[in-house]
């Protein structure tokens, strides 16, 4: 992929980057070496020349906030690690954070999902010092929500602990709040963090109940906390939100395939007009999902979103924009896409997107690990 094109194809965006508060920037799959070069090229981009200087990501809210918190303090790898799930300990995400480790840029969380042990590694001595008996109950919460959510949502167990869960919480919730102001002077926590902590307390309470619901409206949900959590922050500045397409577009509820359910860029756009949505695809190749393991991106039919993509020059990388409603455009018109390269979708581009951008060949992401 020659990045060197990228600038001079992203002017055709130029006008609306200077308008628009947000970027979503989305992406057809997480484990995308190509696609996660390409965001990381676009966030420098849109820093230097544009001003944006908040990334937030598709992350937990309390561990990002915390990492964030001690950027400084933490190694680049330990602070990726502390603020992404594992699917994003890659190489290329690894040069992310150390760009806003070193410049004026800062990392938050919308995500209400389980993401790592960090929250709970940064609580539990806090809860210790003072209570050893809460400490561990929250540990032991802590265990059972991670071993829950892992396994696509025991409904039953969820059923059988959730009242001793939703007790823990609580009682975490309430003490830490009681203790707002010896804990930050203690443990030289800042407010804006300190209520992310909180936030995120309550958001565990708030997962719970999702995890007694079928996939689809956990997903709806979900979308909504996401909304929730980014709708009233930061009204004077400019940030990006670096998350998949599914949760980026405008209109998914009118798409039809898998999970077709309301998203945060669809919610977001019904209440506000200052943001800009770019989904991101790939053509051919291979990815790695969810869990590291790589997989093929399967051919494309003659009427797709991929191949009208490309269809007009062989360049490695393609930005389109879809400000224009001419209705013979392509893309004011239904066409399959493949969510992850894989699961067919059929949506109108236009009606989901002001824009996308193609890659033509993709391979896996390279882990921090390997």
């Amino acid at each position: 992929m020659n990045l060197q094109q990228l600038d001079k194809e992203l002017i055709i965006y130029n006008d609306v980057f200077k308008e628009k508060k947000i970027i979503f920037l989305g992406e057809n799959g997480h484990g995308v070496f190509e696609i996660q070069k390409l965001k990381l090229k676009m966030v420098e981009y849109l820093h230097e020349q544009f001003g944006f200087n908040k990334i937030v990501f598709e992350g937990g809210m309390g561990e990002i906030a915390i990492a964030n918190h001690n950027k400084h303090q933490l190694s680049t790898k330990s602070f990726l690690m502390d603020s992404l799930p594992e699917v994003w300990h890659t190489k290329e995400l690894l040069e992310l954070f150390k760009i806003i480790q070193n410049r004026e840029l800062t990392a938050f969380g919308i995500d209400i999902q389980y993401q790592n042990h960090s929250l709970h590694n940064y609580i539990f001595p806090i809860l210790d010092k003072y209570n050893h008996g809460l400490a561990n109950d929250f540990s032991d919460a802590e265990k059972t929500v991670d071993t829950i959510t892992a396994r696509t949502f025991m409904r039953k167990k969820m059923l059988s602990t959730k009242k001793r869960l939703d007790l823990i919480y609580g009682r975490v919730y309430a003490f830490l709040t009681d203790m707002k102001q010896e804990v930050m002077l203690n443990h030289v926590i800042d407010e804006a963090t300190y209520m992310f902590m909180l936030r995120a307390i309550e958001n565990r309470m708030n997962l719970l109940e999702l995890c007694l619901m079928n996939f689809n409206m956990y997903s709806y949900y979900r979308d909504k906390y996401m909304f929730e959590h980014l709708s009233n922050k930061w009204p004077e500045e400019k940030f990006i939100i670096w998350a998949h397409n599914y949760h980026i577009r405008k209109n998914n509820s009118l798409s039809q395939g898998w999970l077709n359910e309301k998203s945060l860029g669809e919610f977001y756009s019904e209440r506000y007009n200052n943001s800009y949505h770019l989904g991101i695809y790939m053509k051919e190749g291979s990815a790695a999902n969810n869990k590291g393991k790589p997989y093929n991106i399967k051919s494309h039919s003659k009427n797709s979103l991929e191949n009208h993509l490309f269809s007009t020059n062989n360049h490695d990388i393609i930005c389109e924009s879809f400000k224009n409603k001419d209705p013979h455009k392509w893309y004011n018109h239904e066409q399959t896409e493949r969510e992850a390269g894989v699961d067919k979708r059929k949506l109108i581009p236009s009606q989901q997107y002001d824009g996308v951008i193609g890659i033509r060949h993709v391979t896996p992401a390279k882990d921090i690990y390997a």
